[in-house]
């Protein structure tokens, strides 16, 4: 809503939203697939915005049977993500060009190199969870230039070392809340003779399937076009 210029019609939002920090200070109505029937009931929206994967199908058909407007967005995708911020501004009177033009300027100028390097995202920690070909995240990979190698049907499956091993990535990438394992990360491309570049990146914007992803993508990119060897 803030990308498109229209943060002021919040009247609510889930226990996760924090960006930007003005939003920390609206009212709460919980998480994803647990919030609040009755308090987002209470706060009078004339449209609440759903996520296809993140919101319960029957909590959201309940909210529509009391007569109030829901649009769900998926976010299985990159474009999917372009896509929603597209629909928003049309509901709301924007131009959906000029709304996705820094996107999409973004992604443009992304570096373009023959050979993918393999990659890897670990999302989560205590089991090993990774983001598959099957999930936005990555999608963002692709889209970065890197070559998946978790090709589960899953799009977060768990990882043994082994499985780790086996897939030996280029590019070890760790979401930035687990940074405090990168000891046990060096042991393992150590004990296990890995090739793998270790980089830790940012949780919150991994996380959050918004217009924050270009600049992700982007920084994926440049990590890719500085190492040698990746051309």
């Amino acid at each position: 809503m803030f990308a498109i210029g229209e943060g002021s019609r919040l009247v609510g939002v889930t226990s996760y939203c924090d960006y930007p920090p003005v939003v920390t200070n609206l009212p709460k109505v919980g998480g994803l697939s647990d919030f609040d029937m009755e308090k987002v009931v209470s706060l009078k929206p004339g449209l609440v915005l759903a996520s296809w994967s993140g919101n319960p199908k029957d909590k959201v058909e309940r909210l529509e049977s009391l007569g109030i407007k829901v649009l769900v967005l998926k976010e299985n995708t990159v474009a999917d993500i372009l896509t929603n911020l597209a629909v928003l501004a049309e509901v709301f009177g924007k131009n959906p060009a000029g709304i996705l033009a820094p996107i999409n300027g973004t992604l443009s100028s992304l570096p373009v190199f023959d050979k993918k390097p393999s990659a890897m995202i670990v999302i989560s920690m205590k089991p090993v969870f990774s983001a598959s070909t099957q999930s936005f995240i990555g999608d963002v990979l692709r889209i970065a230039g890197y070559s998946n190698t978790v090709q589960s049907a899953a799009a977060y499956p768990m990882l043994s070392e082994e499985m780790i091993a086996g897939m030996d990535p280029d590019y070890l990438f760790i979401a930035d809340d687990f940074v405090k394992e990168k000891d046990y990360f060096d042991s393992l491309v150590k004990n296990f003779h890995l090739h793998a570049k270790i980089y830790f990146i940012d949780t919150d914007t991994l996380s959050r399937p918004g217009p924050r992803i270009a600049d992700l993508i982007a920084g994926l990119a440049m990590l890719k076009d500085t190492q040698k060897g990746d051309e």
